[in-house]
């Protein structure tokens, strides 16, 4: 396995991340809309907060790898 197909890897792994974290952001905003009790509130907070956290952890780790595959496709 050279570095390229490891990069392209790391990549899709990325975007799977990003679109995991999009869509338990959108369910749990959904459900804090729907929320009567404040607790429920609390409890969905909880998981946005790490929906965003692994959200940027994902997008970060993308940009690294396209600069790199860039760079790789630029040189030849």
């Amino acid at each position: 396995m050279n570095n390229y197909s490891l990069a392209l890897f790391f990549h899709i792994v990325g975007v799977m991340g990003f679109f995991l974290a999009l869509g338990l952001e959108w369910t749990g905003l959904w459900q804090v809309r729907s929320a009567r009790h404040s607790q429920e509130i609390r409890a969905w907070m909880g998981i946005l907060k790490s929906a965003r956290r692994g959200g940027f952890a994902s997008i970060s780790a993308n940009l690294t790898v396209c600069v790199y595959l860039t760079n790789r496709c630029r040189t030849g």
